[in-house]
């Protein structure tokens, strides 16, 4: 696409959609959020009166009357799929909220109907964006961590029970494996893994969970996700043999890093600007012809690998 302003809607008008509008602000020149829609007129019309937008019911009307470049799909998970169908026919480029999809079966459907259609299909998966795991991610593929021995994710929250989202494997859990895959890579085995309450027959009932795996060379994998975590948790640590790092969420300006003698703490100059930097590589993506990190069939490997703990976990 040249480079011009991007037209931008938003279909979901929950809790998730003021992020996605105040991070696509951020770059006014390049792009605007034009619009918003939500099956809940109320909700739709707060929104839109909320940050100067015009409010819909309908997104198929919405893409058509504001004649829309791109949409971001914010919607519960559940709806992903005959949302993104229903768009990738009208041609419009997509940002699709986390997780892709409920099934692997609804994934792949929505992954080959975007191989044939000649748009962008991002999946909001924004921790790639964040200042922390980017350092990680480039100084593990460097070597500069030499072998890794071990990785550990810890994503808990005071939520509790979420309908809609697949329960804390598909929300918080989402994330969690997806940064797993893109500081470790792939493939990963399934060592174990457990719910709470255990062996559930809806992922929505999903309150905890936690997983170990086995990275591509063998590494220890650890990730937990929960909901009744006083206080919340939320870490990424990576030990290799000749570098560790540490980085804890809810210290967003700083991480620990370990060069082999001692800890140290470094300075992040824009850490938890994640959305924002998510934001900007939809655009290059759509503007620039950047390579997407986080497209529909990255994303599509994350659902596998969501699935494969699920099924260890109810085995």
């Amino acid at each position: 696409m040249a480079e011009k302003q991007v037209k931008i809607g938003i279909i979901g008008a929950g809790n998730i959609a003021p992020a996605h509008i105040k991070a696509f602000g951020g770059y006014p020149e390049r792009c605007k959020v034009v619009a918003i829609c939500d099956i809940v007129a109320e909700l739709a019309e707060k929104r839109a009166e909320e940050y100067q937008l015009t409010s819909y019911t309908d997104y198929k009307e919405m893409i058509e009357k504001e004649s829309l470049d791109a949409v971001c799909i914010a919607t519960p998970p559940a709806a992903h799929k005959s949302v993104a169908l229903d768009v990738l026919t009208m041609g419009c480029n997509i940002l699709c909220e986390k997780p892709l999809a409920m099934t692997v079966e609804d994934g792949r459907a929505m992954a080959d109907a975007a191989g044939k259609a000649d748009v962008l299909f991002m999946v909001a998966f924004c921790h790639r964006f964040e200042q922390a795991i980017v350092k990680i991610k480039d100084s593990v593929s460097s070597g500069q961590f030499g072998p890794i021995t071990s990785y550990r994710n810890v994503f808990a929250n005071a939520a509790g029970h979420r309908p809609t989202r697949g329960g804390n494997l598909m929300d918080n859990g989402s994330h969690a494996v997806d940064i797993a895959r893109y500081i470790m890579g792939d493939p990963m085995k399934v060592l174990a893994a457990q719910f709470r309450p255990k062996k559930v027959d809806d992922l929505d009932k999903v309150i905890d969970f936690s997983a170990l795996l086995e990275g591509p060379n063998g590494e220890m994998v650890y990730i937990e996700a929960g909901g009744r975590h006083a206080g919340g948790r939320a870490v990424v640590e990576v030990c290799g043999e000749k570098t560790s790092a540490l980085y804890d969420y809810f210290s967003a300006n700083t991480m620990k890093w370990n060069d082999g003698e001692k800890w140290e703490d470094i300075e992040l100059s824009e850490g938890g600007k994640r959305f924002f930097k998510q934001a900007k590589h939809f655009l290059d993506c759509l503007q620039n012809d950047e390579k997407c990190i986080t497209d529909v069939f990255e994303a599509l490997k994350t659902l596998e690998l969501l699935e494969q703990i699920a099924k260890v976990a109810n085995s």
